[in-house]
């Protein structure tokens, strides 16, 4: 997933994926805010599919019918993991991809902050419903109040930060400083179908705390050398928690 994670002045890994954590969407979902969407989901810069398998995960739990997902992702080392989802999986750039005669129901995703508004408007234009994790700042622009005041999503902040990756920075001593969660407050933005210039603000559930650590040991881990990440563990793309 595209998501900014690390900070200023740190590496960023490969076409910026840093994974989703799965709790951070069932909290979104607990408020059956999608529920009365139709079935045609589309995930850009869909990573390794956890938030495709959260919700699976979730409407399977609940029995409620299942989705039809179309995926993009840019990264061709996510195949195999997408393709094992629920799925159609397209390994080719979002933003140049043919936009379907019939639109999505909902499109949603995690976006890198520098093409979040990018990605908005493309899945505004495809899609009835969007749904994206943002941070929270994300709304404090005075670039986008003409777009807010024209089309305001519906706010569902997350109480608790996710993180997205465990970074271990090596110093020249070789002693190692671990960090694990962003910095950021982060929300669930929710455009409906029908355009409002007023949203409302909501703060989600809280998570529990054995799957907050669950998730943490899930996560990515990258090792920084010299600016540099030396390694990467990819983690547990199949953990969801509840």
């Amino acid at each position: 997933i595209l998501v900014s994670a690390t900070g200023r002045g740190s590496p960023r890994m490969r076409f910026d994926w840093y994974r989703t954590p799965a709790w951070s969407l069932l909290r979104f979902l607990d408020e059956h805010v999608l529920s009365g969407a139709g079935p045609r989901y589309v995930e850009p810069g869909a990573g390794d599919g956890i938030l495709i398998r959260a919700l699976d995960t979730w409407r399977e739990r609940r029995r409620l019918s299942t989705v039809h997902w179309d995926a993009w992702e840019i990264d061709e080392q996510h195949r195999r993991l997408l393709e094992a989802t629920s799925a159609r999986v397209h390994i080719r750039d979002f933003f140049t991809s043919h936009v379907p005669a019939t639109l999505f129901d909902v499109a949603l995703g995690n976006p890198s902050y520098e093409i979040a508004e990018s990605v908005y408007r493309h899945c505004r234009s495809i899609a009835r419903q969007v749904a994206l994790l943002l941070p929270l700042d994300f709304l404090g622009s005075a670039e986008r109040q003409p777009l807010f005041a024209a089309d305001m999503p519906n706010i569902y902040v997350l109480p608790q930060r996710p993180t997205f990756v465990v970074s271990n920075k090596i110093d020249d001593d070789g002693k190692v400083t671990m960090t694990t969660s962003d910095a950021q407050v982060y929300c669930w933005a929710h455009w409906p179908e029908h355009r409002q210039p007023f949203g409302k603000v909501r703060i989600l559930g809280l998570t529990p705390g054995d799957v907050l650590s669950g998730a943490r040991a899930a996560a990515p881990q990258i090792w920084i050398e010299r600016g540099e990440i030396v390694r990467v563990d990819p983690g547990d793309p199949f953990f969801i928690g509840r």
